[in-house]
């Protein structure tokens, strides 16, 4: 019950309030406005996994959280290939610091200001420098985004083979979780540079209905009891199907977007896109902190769609006014 009432909570704005003049509009694949609702329903499948698991003790949305971080790295290669097509890389490490590793900064200090717990001075720099277990997405971004400008700016010929090299030592000696994430980013690189596959992809119910079919199949045969053992004994094995399922649940979402977004409450949907990565930052504190202080479910689901919602707002205005504090300041020393 509770489960069901998270999920109407959490998935019902996106499709109520919309105007009858937007009702009709067709989104084209992968522009922006498509990848804007593709990044609302992957950061509501993140929360979904984190609350059903933390506060409802339930293990059900696992593989849409998956999904979900997946849906990100797709998106994020795919919009840097878009961007130094169009741009170069320009600015390239200073416009990750404001959007990415800023926001993470804020987070960081304001944990380290109200923690009430003495931390070593081991912890302190693992956490500021990312370098312990609960930062993994980050890890991985950041191995992404050098990736992706070494490659682009120095061997741009050889891109797709230092890609592909960097994927498969992820693949094989990174821990499970960036293991099983370690293609997406290259998957969102393709889509952008390929626009054959996008035209393929774009309007098309049969792949949609490929990626659905093989994400059933993956997910009846990792519960088989043969193949269960076979996992326990060889991780490189349940790394490659929970690689296969989180990649053919997020080509899920991704091409079944097509088929509903005319009855999309894009406001909203802008709205919370635009903030997702301070929520993605803040909810997971929020959730541990509504397990420790409160004990009805219902007020626990509550109170974190709200001030997760509140507290990524608050996050994205700061981040927001800082990049525009120094970008005022670089357009002065300019005019001088």
């Amino acid at each position: 019950m509770l489960l069901s009432l998270s999920f109407i909570l959490l998935f019902l704005p996106i499709f109520i309030g919309q105007k009858k003049s937007c009702c009709c509009t067709n989104i084209d694949f992968m522009s922006m406005e498509y990848t804007n609702i593709l990044r609302c329903i992957a950061i509501f499948m993140v929360m979904m996994q984190h609350l059903a698991g933390f506060i409802l003790d339930s293990r059900y949305f696992t593989p849409f959280g998956g999904a979900g971080v997946c849906i990100f790295l797709i998106i994020s290669g795919y919009g840097l290939t878009k961007s130094s097509q169009k741009n170069g890389l320009k600015d390239f490490w200073k416009k990750k610091f404001f959007r990415v590793f800023f926001p993470w900064f804020l987070i960081w200090s304001v944990t380290l200001l109200t923690s009430h717990k003495q931390m070593s001075y081991l912890n302190l720099i693992s956490g500021l420098f990312l370098l312990n277990s609960y930062n993994w997405y980050l890890q991985f971004l950041f191995v992404c985004y050098m990736t992706f400008y070494i490659s682009h700016k120095c061997f741009y010929h050889l891109r797709w083979y230092i890609m592909l090299f960097i994927f498969i030592v992820s693949f094989l000696f990174w821990n499970n979780i960036q293991a099983e994430q370690s293609l997406s980013f290259i998957i969102g690189c393709l889509l952008a540079e390929k626009e054959q596959i996008r035209n393929k992809l774009s309007g098309k119910w049969k792949y949609y209905l490929y990626a659905l079919c093989l994400f059933i199949i993956l997910l009846y045969i990792k519960q088989l009891p043969a193949i269960r053992d076979i996992i326990e004994e060889h991780c490189i094995f349940e790394h490659s199907l929970n690689l296969l399922l989180k990649c053919s649940l997020a080509f899920v979402v991704i091409l079944g977007i097509q088929f509903t977004n005319k009855i999309m409450n894009y406001k909203f949907v802008k709205y919370i896109s635009q903030q997702s990565y301070e929520l993605y930052l803040v909810h997971l504190y929020i959730v541990i902190g509504i397990c420790q202080s409160l004990n009805t479910s219902l007020l626990k689901i509550l109170t974190f769609y709200l001030l997760s919602i509140l507290l990524s707002f608050c996050l994205y205005r700061i981040d927001n006014l800082v990049m525009n504090l120094f970008e005022k300041k670089r357009i002065r020393r300019s005019n001088i």
